[in-house]
C-alpha cells in the first residue's frame, strides 16, 4: 500500500451570507487589505458589498478593480506596487478562476523581490507570501486550496500553471449569493466545467479513495442539477457550490486532464470563456475514459441511478457515457469551437500548448499534441 498523507491549508467557510463574517475570518491577519478583483462585479454591487462589511469590522480597504475577461500578468506587477506603496497586510481575491488566480500571483509575490516575469521563467520564489483570502464568483475554483496558479503571459497569451510555495489561500470563503450575478447560458458552461474537472479528478492515475470520494460527491451534486431543470435557483447556487468545494479539495490530491489543459489553453491564446472551452470538451473526456478507465467510469451509475447487478463494467460504463452525454445535449449551449471565432489554424498551437500542463501526464493513458490536435479537430 502506498504512503498517505493528506493536509489542505485553507480553512474553507461556506454558507448564504458569510461574506458578512469577513472580519472575524480576518481577524488578527492584518487591517490594510488589498481587495483584488472584476470590473464587472461592480454591475451587481458585490465589491461594493465586501467593502461596507469590511469598512464595518474597522479594516482599511485598497481596491483593484482594474482586471476584465481578458487581463494577463501585466496587471500583476501593478497589484505588487500597490501592496508595496499601501504597506497591505492581506489580499483578497474576489472574482471567478482567472481573478483569484492573479490575485494569488499579487500576494505570492507582494512581500518579496521577484517578478512576475520571474516566476513564468521558472525561477525560485524564495519569499513568505503575504496572507491570501479567496472569495470566488462562479461556483468552483480548482485552486482553491492548493498553491497553483493559472496564469496567461502578458507578453504572449500563452498560459500555465505555476506554483508559489505558500500562497494558498489562509482561507476560501465560498458564499451561494455571490454566483447570482451568473446567469443564462453561462451558468450552464460553468456546470459542465466543473463536472469536467471532478470527472478529470476521478479519472487521473494521480486520485486515491479519499479523492474519489470527493470527486463522486461534486458528480452527483453537479448531476442532480443537471437532472433537474426546475431546481430553484438558490438550491443551484447553493448545490454547485457544494460540488465545486468537493472538487476543489479533491484536487489538492489528484490533477485535471486534457480538457481543462484545452480550456485554459484556448481562453490564454485566444481569450475563449474557460467554461464554454470545457463543456465543448467533456464528451470526449468522457470518450476517453470509457475506453482506458471504464471501471472508473461504471462507478458512476449508481449516482444515476442506472446500474443493474451484475452488469458488465464496459456496458455499464457505455450507458454512463450515454446518459451524460444526454444531460449535455439538452443544454442550449454551443458545444463547437468554430462558435467561438476559432480557426482551424489555431487548433495546432492550442494543441502544443495543452500537451505541456502537468496533468497530461496523470491520464489513464497520457496523450500527445498530435492525439490532442485530432481532438481538437473533432471538437471544432
Amino acid at each position: 500500500m502506498d504512503d498517505f498523507l493528506f493536509h489542505v491549508p485553507t480553512r474553507i467557510h461556506f454558507n448564504k451570507g458569510i461574506v458578512n463574517d469577513l472580519p472575524l475570518i480576518i481577524e488578527k491577519l492584518g487591517v490594510r487589505i488589498l481587495l483584488v478583483t472584476e470590473e464587472i462585479l461592480k454591475d451587481y454591487e458585490i465589491p461594493q458589498r465586501i467593502r461596507r462589511v469590511l469598512d464595518r469590522g474597522g479594516l482599511e480597504t485598497l481596491l483593484f478593480d482594474e482586471f476584465g475577461s481578458t487581463s494577463t500578468t501585466r496587471l500583476v506587477e501593478k497589484g505588487i506596487e500597490l501592496i508595496q506603496k499601501s504597506r497591505a497586510q492581506l489580499v483578497l481575491g474576489l472574482g471567478g478562476v482567472r481573478l483569484l488566480s492573479l490575485a494569488k500571483c499579487i500576494a505570492g509575490l507582494g512581500n518579496g523581490e521577484r517578478t512576475v516575469d520571474s516566476l513564468l521563467a521558472g525561477e525560485p520564489i524564495d519569499s513568505k507570501p503575504l496572507p491570501y483570502i479567496a472569495i470566488p464568483t462562479a461556483f468552483r475554483d480548482p485552486f482553491l486550496c492548493s498553491d497553483t496558479c493559472f496564469l496567461i503571459d502578458g507578453k504572449n497569451r500563452e498560459s500555465g500553471l505555476y506554483k508559489i510555495p505558500g500562497s494558498a489561500p489562509v482561507a476560501a470563503v465560498v458564499d451561494p449569493d455571490l454566483s447570482s450575478s451568473l446567469g443564462g447560458q453561462y451558468v450552464s458552461a460553468v456546470l459542465l466545467s466543473t463536472l469536467l474537472t471532478a470527472l478529470e479528478g476521478y479519472f487521473s492515475r494521480a486520485s486515491n479513495f479519499l479523492s474519489d470520494s470527493l470527486f463522486l460527491k461534486a458528480v452527483s451534486k453537479i448531476l442532480a442539477i443537471l437532472e433537474d431543470p426546475e431546481m430553484r435557483e438558490e438550491e443551484v447556487r447553493e448545490q454547485a457550490c457544494k460540488g465545486g468545494i468537493s472538487s476543489s479539495i479533491g484536487l489538492t490530491m489528484s490533477s485535471m486532464g486534457f480538457g481543462s489543459a484545452v480550456a485554459f489553453a484556448l481562453n490564454g491564446k485566444l481569450m475563449v470563456p474557460k467554461s464554454s472551452a470545457g463543456a465543448i470538451m467533456l464528451p470526449y473526456v468522457l470518450e476517453d475514459a470509457l475506453e482506458n478507465c471504464p471501471s472508473k467510469v461504471a462507478r458512476i451509475a449508481p449516482i444515476l441511478g442506472i446500474h443493474e447487478p451484475g452488469e458488465p463494467a464496459v456496458e455499464l460504463a457505455g450507458r454512463v457515457v450515454r446518459f451524460i452525454r444526454s444531460l449535455i445535449d439538452r443544454k442550449s449551449i454551443p458545444l463547437r469551437l468554430r462558435d467561438f471565432e476559432v480557426t482551424r489554424e489555431d487548433l495546432t498551437s492550442i494543441a502544443a500548448i495543452a500537451a505541456t500542463y502537468p496533468g497530461i501526464s496523470h491520464l489513464p493513458r497520457p496523450v500527445t499534441a498530435e492525439e490532442l490536435l485530432n481532438i481538437l479537430k473533432m471538437a471544432y
